[in-house]
């Protein structure tokens, strides 16, 4: 299991791994509770009728015990408990759309779609929950509005194309860069807004979630037991067995692009030392 979770991590540490251990119980444990939430009976002494408001809409479930906190859910309120589903539902539909996404090699896969979703998930609610308690004669939904706009050009800034030659086909192959990271900048903008809304479990919550999404979500290549120390010793022995050399190479087909490629690097090598 410690090498399972080590393959997520470029260098492991004690406090990594501690960090994200704690991050994977808070999100179970949180999971588990704003799932079974709508199945407690939680006691409220307040009355449920509707208030007097003008330009009441007239589907709003008004529950005045909404922002209680009750030890039966660990102190969270059931308007909190509303949000985790809402975050929840939208990192695996995202999944899903990212994983018939990655199907067919997109560069948009399982992480950057799931990101997408939860940040808008989390837009949303901050566009209708963020600043109630604001005493505001103007639309503060604006705010969720026109952040994420703004937030977009540094994501675009991010995203590059890089070129990727196969070494034995000589075929050149576009690939996009940077997509996963741009949503995460996106995604930040939200969890920024969150918080200065005052919707301090929603950010944290959607916090945990990106980073689980992050460093464990799957990527573009899949990481396998291939990847692991040990096995990238072993071919890198077999590789230099194989290859004896330049001139083992040059031998196995050279007319092929990529033998080619590597006469002209070793020509200009030995023109530049004089040999």
């Amino acid at each position: 299991m410690d090498k399972g979770f080590r393959k997520y991590f470029k260098q492991f540490s004690a406090q990594k791994g501690i960090f994200y251990v704690c991050v994977i119980v808070f999100v179970f444990l949180v999971c588990a509770v704003v799932v079974v939430e709508p199945f407690f009976s939680l006691p409220c002494d307040l009355p449920t009728e509707h208030k007097e408001l003008d330009g009441l809409n007239p589907y709003y479930n008004y529950n005045p015990c909404k922002n209680n906190r009750y030890s039966k859910i660990l102190y969270l309120s059931p308007g909190e408990c509303i949000f985790g589903r809402r975050l929840i539902v939208a990192v695996i539909l995202g999944s899903v759309i990212g994983w018939e996404r990655r199907e067919d090699d997109r560069p948009a896969g399982i992480r950057t779609m799931s990101l997408v979703s939860l940040g808008s998930s989390l837009f949303t609610i901050c566009s209708g929950n963020a600043f109630l308690d604001y005493p505001l004669e103007w639309d503060a939904s604006r705010i969720s509005a026109a952040i994420p706009s703004g937030v977009g050009f540094l994501g675009a800034g991010l995203i590059w194309k890089q070129t990727h030659t196969d070494e034995e086909t000589g075929e050149a192959t576009q690939i996009v860069k940077g997509l996963t990271t741009a949503a995460s900048v996106w995604l930040s903008a939200a969890v920024g807004i969150a918080c200065g809304g005052g919707l301090y479990f929603a950010s944290i919550f959607g916090t945990s979630l990106m980073l689980l999404m992050l460093r464990f979500g799957p990527r573009v290549r899949d990481i396998d037991d291939s990847d692991s120390e040990d096995s990238s010793v072993h071919n890198r022995n077999s590789d230099l067995e194989n290859l004896s050399g330049y001139g083992a190479v040059l031998q196995q087909d050279p007319t092929s692009p990529a033998q080619k490629r590597v006469s002209r690097r070793l020509s200009s090598v030995k023109a530049y030392f004089g040999d």
